[in-house]
């Protein structure tokens, strides 16, 4: 028996912010790394949500965001693009600040790039066993926008229909929105996007943690040497002798108590 509440069309905004060079990113370089990477990106997109936002499905390299109801101003949208970019790239920031791991994921994330499209359209939801999915001809449509000819590497693309309920003019306060129209298989579809290079100068400076020691004012040790060998190994090395080391000032310390019981016992006894 299907669901009232998944048959009926109802408006909504869509939302899908989609990290560009993703496919080449995991094709060329290391898999796991690049993986964890991309997660820790779409956790930190997910934590900008300031809008209410639902997520649909996480698809690879992007998320399908939706919130039925009345669209958002076009200054809460703009707000929301800008968050999830800053937090994007603060994220890329402060890992190529703090990054240990030379290889090649590491390396090449700083180069991933984010694009953000926009719709609001009457939709509705199927329901598959316990599964609920977003259907209907707008949600293809906000995917084919996705690729698209526009110049930009990194830009906020929003249809028309989004527009036309904005009583005032869609302008952002770091650029002025520029007018395409492009046609896909559904058809023509009129919009507006504004490039986010500019948001890129609201990035903050990464915050590097200090794990000096307390009330400590001059280097304790330092030591500097190059070590040809895989990073893993190389940790895994320094991990052990640093377990050793604890286990033996542990023996050591027993090893004492030990003496100052028996000396003790001993004295007892000749007393």
């Amino acid at each position: 028996m299907s669901d009232p509440a998944t048959d009926s069309a109802r408006p909504a905004l869509l939302f899908v912010p989609d990290i560009s060079g993703f496919t080449q990113f995991v094709k060329d370089i290391d898999i796991a790394h690049s993986r964890h990477i991309i997660e820790e990106l779409l956790e930190k997109l997910i934590e900008a949500n300031d809008m209410g936002l639902e997520v649909s499905e996480v698809e690879g390299d992007a998320i399908l965001f939706y919130r039925f109801g009345s669209p958002p101003s076009a200054e809460a949208f703009f707000q929301q693009v800008q968050k999830m970019f800053v937090a994007f790239h603060g994220h890329l920031r402060l890992y190529e600040t703090q990054r240990i791991c030379q290889c090649g994921a590491c390396i090449a994330a700083q180069h991933l790039t984010l694009k953000i499209v926009a719709h609001y359209a009457r939709i509705t939801q199927s329901r598959i066993k316990e599964h609920v999915k977003l259907f209907g001809q707008d949600v293809i449509m906000v995917h084919r926008l996705l690729k698209n000819d526009i110049a930009h590497h990194e830009y906020a693309l929003f249809t028309q229909a989004l527009v036309n309920e904005w009583p005032q003019a869609s302008t952002s306060p770091w650029a002025q929105p520029e007018e395409s129209a492009l046609e896909y298989d559904v058809g023509r579809i009129n919009c507006c996007y504004v490039p986010l290079a500019p948001l890129r100068q609201r990035v903050p400076e990464p915050h590097v943690e200090d794990f000096s020691i307390p009330g400590v004012t001059v280097p304790l040790f330092s030591c500097e040497h190059e070590v040809h060998a895989p990073l893993s190994l190389v940790l895994r090395v320094l991990f052990t002798l640093l377990f050793k080391k604890k286990l033996t000032n542990r023996f050591q310390a027993s090893g004492e108590k030990l003496k100052h019981y028996c000396e003790a016992l001993y004295n007892s006894q000749r007393a």
